[in-house]
Formats: C-alpha cells, structure tokens, sequence
C-alpha cells in the first residue's frame, strides 16, 4: 500500500540543500561522517548507505577512505514512488552499499 502524499501528487520537486558539491569534495565530507561512524559501529556491526547511480562510485570510494568493508551492492527498486524525469528514464532503483 502507498501513501497518497508520496505518490503522484504532482507537487514541485524542490532541489535539496548542499546539491551543489562535486564529487571529490562529497567523498571528503561524507568520508570524515563515516569514518566517525566506523569508530562507534562494534566489530560486528554493520553499516548501509542508499545512493544513486550517479554518486555510488564515489560512495565506494568514501567507504574505503572511513576503512569500512564494502561487501558489495544491493538495488533496491522504488516502484512507483520513483521521482519522474522529464525527457529521460524514470530513475527507479538506488542502491544499497
């Protein structure tokens, strides 16, 4: 079941704060956050971050920098909760790192 207020609404995507960041100074900053994160996770922990497929190289990378183990990729497939985009594909999946 899908929450109306989420889907087809037709309301105006907002672009979202901090957008604005080339690649290698998003690794650098979400790299410091997960490092920080890798000091509090217990040796059996686990840790997941959802990217899209534009940014999941560099997700990788920064995952690697905070010395976290990178197991591999999940997709998780939006449906039809996906943000439409004018005049291309329907970018349906992110992923799960």
């Amino acid at each position: 079941m899908h929450n109306k207020k989420y889907v087809n609404d037709n309301s105006k995507y907002y672009e979202f704060v901090g957008d604005g960041m080339d690649q290698r100074i998003w690794i650098s900053w979400i790299g410091f956050i997960f490092a920080q994160i890798e000091r509090a996770l217990k040796s059996s922990g686990y840790f997941f971050s959802f990217i899209d497929w534009r940014m999941l190289p560099a997700l990788s990378d920064a995952v690697q920098l905070a010395d976290l183990a990178w197991r591999g990729v999940m997709v998780w497939d939006k449906g039809r909760s996906a943000r439409p985009f004018k005049g291309g594909f329907k970018q349906q999946c992110e992923f799960i790192l």
